[in-house]
């Protein structure tokens, strides 16, 4: 056998997998394989509050239950912020795709929010161009030299030329938003309608366009069974 390049043997392992045995040694959150907590439960929440974390990562419309934050639930997350000093860091790239009878509340725009909030968006699914990679991040000024900094490490920027096509989508005007929304509300009832008719168990999105399916009829212990099953030559 030819041996094996040498040029590998300085490379360390990934940050997702280091990350992971950290977790594991301290019995933490990982963020990389963390389980949901679909109920919205106050007492739990300020729980987690009470650990004094620097900031609380808010994704609205949720990614994948499709959950969209009632007015009220915005309200007593932006009371917790206040109260434990917490800065809010938001995932609302769905923020135009919510379905009726939902609506979507910016919680940077309760009162004593906007000095504790990172809004952050993209333009790949309100204007269906995900491979281009454009979002945006609105804060303070004190916060965004901030996140300026960090962004200079991540990535150098999104290509100029891709830049300037996004603004005539900027320019569009409430038609627009209207037509996503009845079109995604046209595809999502399509394909609801396909798993009734099939008698699978799913949860009905508020917002955003995912869609969680119940298999456990089908004697699975999680959904990571059922695909070993389906693919053998994984395990």
């Amino acid at each position: 056998m030819q041996k094996l390049s040498k040029k590998t043997e300085g490379f360390t392992d990934s940050v997702i997998r280091r990350m992971t045995r950290i977790a594991h040694k301290y019995d933490s959150i990982n963020l990389s394989q963390g389980f949901p907590d679909f109920h919205f439960d106050p007492e739990v929440l300020e729980d987690a509050f009470r650990q004094h974390p620097k900031a609380l990562i808010l994704c609205n419309p949720s990614n994948p239950t499709g959950k969209v934050f009632t007015r009220e639930e915005l309200e007593f997350i932006a009371s917790l912020a206040i109260k434990y000093d917490t800065y809010v860091i938001t995932d609302e790239v769905y923020e135009h795709i919510i379905f009726e009878p939902h609506r979507h509340t910016y919680i940077a725009s309760l009162p004593g929010m906007r000095e504790r909030t990172l809004s952050c968006s993209s333009l790949s699914k309100t204007y269906s161009i995900t491979g281009w990679r454009i979002g945006y991040v609105i804060a303070p000024p004190e916060i965004t030299e901030c996140v300026k900094k960090v962004h200079d490490f991540l990535t150098v920027g999104a290509p100029a030329p891709l830049q300037e096509a996004v603004i005539p989508g900027l320019k569009a005007g409430p038609e627009y938003y209207k037509g996503l929304v009845d079109l995604y509300t046209h595809k999502r009832d399509i394909f609801l309608k396909g798993l009734d008719d099939i008698g699978l168990i799913h949860t009905d999105p508020q917002g955003a366009y995912y869609v969680m399916a119940d298999i456990s009829e089908f004697g699975y212990k999680d959904d990571l069974e059922s695909i070993r099953e389906k693919m053998p030559y994984r395990r």
